[in-house]
């Protein structure tokens, strides 16, 4: 599973799932921000931020 850090940034894949699923949120995306939060929990199960994210959108 690719968990490295992205180019200007350090919180790595999961981190990126789970800040485009907020964008998707804020554009009222609900089904795609869904499904980047279950992809930010499926590389790091213990992530706060997109299990919040992922209940927010329940």
């Amino acid at each position: 599973m690719l968990r490295e850090p992205l180019e200007g940034g350090t919180g790595g894949y999961g981190t990126a799932h789970w800040r485009r699923g907020q964008v998707l949120k804020a554009l009222g995306r609900k089904a795609e921000a869904r499904a980047a939060a279950e992809a930010a929990l499926r590389i790091d199960p213990k992530d706060s931020k997109a299990a919040r994210l992922l209940k927010e959108l329940s």
